[in-house]
């Protein structure tokens, strides 16, 4: 499957029409617009780049440049450390905040290409960063504790790809408790023959396990163990988990309820997609239902590791911005969830847990 990247943003565009947001109280679902957020920070303008702003205010119908991501691209928890990271990519930087939103450094990616997404690796302090315009990763090493100033840096070309990969859409990371051996798998916005493949990162090299089967071409990954996961539907008779092995190539399936199915009409399941699983095996789904026409829902499904639902919340239909990675399923199940208050041009950061 071949996708160019600005086929990928008008995707992503008409997608935001049918994105929402969420809260996880104990006890049962609260509509996610009574949610609060962990904090909030100002958009900037096209002409200052100043600590505490994030991306370039823009209104969706003046945007002329798709390729562009006007507003932060994606974004990631650590919990180790308590911090939110973002890629604002509008100003070729990462961003770290604290969770009461202090600011707590930042650097600039020091490479002339369009960043799209990152992976953040606490144990080897470490960013993994990828590009739209170029199949290369920018691993950046930082000193946390001294704002995420920059100790090295290289680009390294993932290698054992047969395709002219032109460029990259995503990045999940799988680390072992040691931090060795980490396992990547990144999935390519045009050019390579499969829709993503995994790598070993070891030391300054990513050698190639394996290819992502052709059919699961909207994956997420686990916290637990180096699988990734994708939503199939079968001519709408089924919808079900496909899970891949990145070691043995191995896959496996598992049927979803009926609710799942992609149907038309008031209350049915418009779309569904996987968050990745945590560190103790659990799944986690998200689903949007319509009403025939638009979004109307949207909620976050919690599966243990035999597929029986334990949870469910309801989250937002819509981030307001183009985005890559707008929710985030740290290894503890917390979700978290990045939108734009497009009344008071504030960019928001929220924390779930199921």
């Amino acid at each position: 499957m071949k996708i160019n990247f600005r086929s990928f943003i008008f995707i992503c565009c008409i997608c935001l029409l049918s994105f929402s947001a969420a809260s996880f109280p104990s006890g049962g679902a609260l509509a996610a617009v009574d949610s609060k957020p962990l904090f909030e920070v100002p958009v900037g303008t096209a002409d200052s780049a100043e600590t505490g702003t994030l991306g370039e205010w823009v209104v969706e119908e003046d945007v002329r440049d798709y390729d562009k991501f006007y507003y932060p691209a994606a974004f990631c928890a650590d919990e180790k450390n308590g911090l939110i990271l973002v890629l604002d990519s509008a100003r070729n930087r990462i961003c770290a905040f604290s969770k009461d939103g202090k600011p707590a450094g930042e650097i600039n990616i020091p490479y002339d290409l369009k960043p799209v997404d990152f992976a953040w690796l606490p144990k080897l302090e470490t960013f993994f960063v990828v590009f739209s315009d170029k199949a290369q990763i920018a691993v950046i090493n930082v000193d946390v504790k001294n704002g995420l100033k920059i100790k090295a840096h290289a680009l390294a070309e993932p290698g054992g790809l047969a395709g002219a990969a032109t460029g990259i859409q995503n990045i999940w990371p799988y680390a072992t408790s040691t931090g060795k051996d980490n396992i990547f798998a990144i999935s390519f916005n045009s050019g390579y023959d499969a829709p993503a493949a995994a790598f070993l990162y070891n030391g300054d090299r990513f050698i190639k396990l394996c290819d992502v089967y052709r059919e699961m071409t909207g994956i997420a990954a686990s916290h637990e163990k180096p699988y990734v996961y994708n939503v199939y539907f079968n001519d709408t008779l089924e919808t079900g988990l496909q899970a891949m092995d990145l070691r043995s190539g191995k896959t496996s399936k598992n049927v979803l309820p009926g609710e799942f199915l992609p149907r038309e009409g008031e209350g049915c399941c418009a779309s569904c997609r996987p968050l990745g699983a945590d560190e103790a095996g659990n799944v986690y789904l998200e689903a949007h239902f319509s009403n025939g026409e638009i979004s109307e829902s949207a909620y976050v499904y919690k599966f243990d590791r035999n597929m029986k639902q334990t949870a469910k919340t309801e989250i937002f239909r819509s981030p307001e911005m183009l985005s890559n990675r707008f929710v985030y399923l740290d290894a503890s199940g917390a979700v978290y969830y990045m939108r734009l208050d497009v009344q008071n041009r504030k960019i928001q950061f929220y924390r779930f847990e199921i």
